[in-house]
């Protein structure tokens, strides 16, 4: 239990357990630019999994970071918290990132001004996601992206999307502001059960 004000980079297999999330914190100073908690595999090609449980991930840039390297990652996060993570909750890139998430609330992920996105969950670049009773709530723009990747989520909550300014609108004229529970682009594919 506590509180640990520092990043957390995993390079290889390990799992996180934490007692539970209202009673163990990962956030690192608002000086972070790096994620809360980064899976970044080094040379291998071979599959590297990570379980990450019981935790809140909070503060930094992204909350958790899932990236392939030489090596496929397959990171299993369960009854976590991911909150105020700045311009992304969940990062998944690359065709080597896997991402399941169980049990897991997203909650108030900001953007760093009025027209930056701060997306709930991302998938791009081939990443594979998967949710299943997840909640993402407060996101700044749009809740969950997926570009060049795939996701499967089932049984997901989506609510209070915060609608991101435009800022292309004259000075002294009224802002734009658009916001999306969902944004698939180009190369993505969502299944919604």
């Amino acid at each position: 239990a506590g509180t640990y004000d520092e990043r957390v980079d995993f390079t290889r297999a390990v799992t996180l357990l934490g007692r539970c999330a209202a009673e163990v914190h990962i956030a690192p100073g608002p000086s972070s630019v790096y994620a809360t908690v980064r899976v970044l595999p080094g040379a291998g090609g071979t599959t590297i999994p990570v379980v990450i449980r019981g935790v809140t991930i909070s503060g930094a840039r992204p909350g958790l970071s899932v990236e392939n390297g030489a090596a496929t990652v397959e990171v299993h996060v369960e009854r976590v918290l991911i909150r105020n993570a700045a311009v992304r909750a969940v990062y998944a890139t690359g065709a080597g990132a896997s991402v399941s998430l169980d049990e897991v609330v997203v909650s108030w992920p900001r953007g760093e001004g009025e027209s930056e996105v701060g997306g709930g969950i991302v998938a791009i670049f081939g990443a594979r996601l998967s949710a299943r009773r997840t909640r993402i709530a407060g996101a700044h723009g749009v809740a969950l992206i997926v570009a060049g990747g795939d996701a499967h989520v089932e049984t997901t909550l989506i609510t209070t999307v915060r609608p991101l300014a435009l800022s292309n609108a004259p000075p002294g004229e009224p802002t734009d502001e658009v916001g999306f529970g969902v944004e698939v682009g180009v190369g993505g594919r969502l299944t919604m059960v």
